[in-house]
Parts: structure tokens; sequence; C-alpha cells
């Protein structure tokens, strides 16, 4: 039997990702040193995220079968994940949230 663990982007996440990473909410640019903006709309980033998580689909179900079996027990991490020529970091926690996502330089 398969284990599953549901990946999901709650609300406060979904907030976060667009007053702090969208174009349409940048307001101060000394407030965003070092932050990376989506070129997306609010709309567009939930197709963007479900497109990226396919990228590393097979990676994020091996890191939760071994969490599973004991062999790991810490979130999922991967820096550099590719998708149309752009780079992003994800972070799931191991419950299944998505913690951290974002588009790298």
């Amino acid at each position: 039997m398969p284990w599953f663990v549901p990946i999901y982007l709650d609300l406060e996440m979904l907030l976060h990702i667009y007053i702090r990473h969208t174009k349409e909410t940048f307001l101060n640019k000394s407030n965003y040193k070092g932050r990376t903006l989506f070129q997306y709309k609010l709309e567009d980033i939930k197709t963007l995220l479900k497109c990226v998580l396919q990228v590393v689909e097979e990676e994020i179900k091996e890191h939760f079968v071994y969490i599973a079996s004991g062999m790991v027990d810490k979130n999922f991490h991967r820096k550099k994940i590719f998708y149309n020529d752009d780079c992003y970091q994800l972070r799931i926690r191991v419950d299944g949230r998505i913690m951290q996502f974002h588009q790298l330089d």
C-alpha cells in the first residue's frame, strides 16, 4: 500500500507569496532587497506551483516514503528546480504544507 501525504498551499502562504513576491504588490524597493518577484499574477501562481511540483514529483514521493519508513524526519527542500528557463526554490513541511516557494535570480 503506497504512503501518501497531500501537498497543499494554505491561505497564509498564498498571501505571503502574493504580498511579498509579486509585482502587483511591489510598493517600496528598499523593503525588497534580495527578494525575487514573480512575473505572474495571483491567478497564475497556483498553476505555476503545480507545474514546478510536477517537475520534482517523483523526488517528493520518494522523500515522503523515507519519512514513513522512519529513514528521514525532515522537510523536503529543493533549492534549484528549473522550469521554463527559470529557477525556483521549494520547501514542503513533513505534513505536506508548502512553506516556501519563490523564484531565484
